[in-house]
């Protein structure tokens, strides 16, 4: 997506900045990979924010995009009766919630007005933004990519699922991957650290699956993950070594 907003940019210097904003995510609260990752890319590969910015919010709304529609598909391909309505939040809680958003918005809103600085950087981000993201739709590689990520995360989900022998069909793997990714991802507890898995063992109990067993799985899949990242990016770090 930076190739499409008109950086050349190598894709070891792009796994560099994607692993160290993968752990910064880890580190920090509030989604403090974003920041993380337009720091890196500023820093690394000399990309300003106003270029860096718009793919990082596109490409979290891609990943947003694939968790809803797995969760979907699943949830279309189990029993519909199976499903019981959940609530996570008393109306109290939502409400207050909502409210807090309501202000965040409405304060982002305010500094927008008043500071024209402001206003000019953010019509330049939506300027680029705009354009990537209609360069986004027809271009082939970032929908592969996109894609072959969560194809991985969802067949290492279905082989800790068989190792475990859990009696889990393919409907019922996209929903665990699904929603509680979308939680996960959502939350502010850094990493959604307990919060994907504590979802997952939710959804467990009111589909009537085994909650240890999805407890566990979800707990090993996020092994796996951290563990090929961190290899990813040790790998990486030893191929541009070797290219000096």
């Amino acid at each position: 997506m930076l190739e499409i907003a008109g950086q050349r940019v190598p894709l070891l210097e792009a796994i560099r900045v994607t692993v160290a904003a993968s752990a910064a995510n880890y580190l920090v609260p509030a989604f403090g990979w974003a920041p993380a990752k337009v720091v890196a890319t500023r820093q690394w590969l000399g990309i300003g924010v106003r270029r860096a910015l718009p793919t990082v919010v596109i490409e979290h709304a891609l990943d947003l995009a694939m968790l809803a529609s797995c969760a979907l598909v699943g949830f279309w391909q189990i029993r519909p009766t199976a499903v019981v309505p959940i609530t996570l939040l008393p109306f109290r809680a939502r409400s207050m919630l909502g409210m807090l958003v309501l202000a965040g918005v409405a304060g982002a809103g305010l500094a927008a007005v008043l500071s024209g600085r402001v206003r000019k950087f953010g019509f330049e981000v939506l300027t680029v933004g705009y354009g990537v993201l209609r360069e986004t739709w027809r271009d082939p590689v970032v929908w592969l990519a996109t894609i072959g990520r969560w194809s991985a995360e969802l067949l290492v989900l279905a082989l800790l699922v068989a190792a475990v022998q859990l009696p889990l069909d393919w409907g019922a793997l996209f929903v665990l991957l699904g929603g509680p990714g979308i939680v996960g991802a959502l939350s502010p507890i850094p990493g959604g650290l307990g919060i994907r898995e504590a979802t997952g063992v939710l959804l467990a109990h009111w589909l009537g699956w085994d909650p240890v067993g999805v407890g566990a799985v979800l707990a090993w899949q996020r092994v796996a993950t951290l563990t090929g990242l961190g290899a990813v990016g040790v790998m990486a770090s030893i191929v541009r070594r070797f290219r000096r």
